[in-house]
């Protein structure tokens, strides 16, 4: 089974060059797993068209890296997955959670207000 995880991110008008591919690239992903990042706004590559690229996969995974539940995580990301869904039936989509919803990043919260 042909898998592919996206980290999908907002994107920025004067983004660091290199952070978010150093954070994915030390990540153990599982050998028949890619990786790739993808951007709702101002970056390339486009979410769209990097749903386009994992058309071969059977499965694709998408972690929206967004602290909070605003319109993208709503609305954009279900959107643009279901037209996707349409167009490619025999992928299984999994949209996962975003990040602020995650339990560790609450624990990792805390962890950090204990410590200051």
């Amino acid at each position: 089974m042909k898998k592919s995880c996206i980290f999908l991110l907002h994107g920025s008008r004067k983004p660091k060059q290199g952070e978010i591919e150093g954070i994915v690239e030390s990540l153990q992903l599982a050998d028949d797993m890619s990786s790739h990042i993808a951007y709702l706004e101002l970056q390339e590559p486009s979410f769209a068209n990097v749903l386009t690229q994992c058309k071969e996969s059977d499965e694709v995974h998408i972690l929206p890296l967004f602290v909070l539940e605003g319109r993208h995580v709503r609305e954009d990301i279900p959107e643009i997955t279901d037209e996707l869904k349409r167009e490619a039936p025999h992928i299984n989509f999994v949209v996962h959670p975003h990040i602020g919803q995650w339990k560790l990043f609450q624990e990792m919260l805390n962890k950090k207000i204990k410590d200051l």
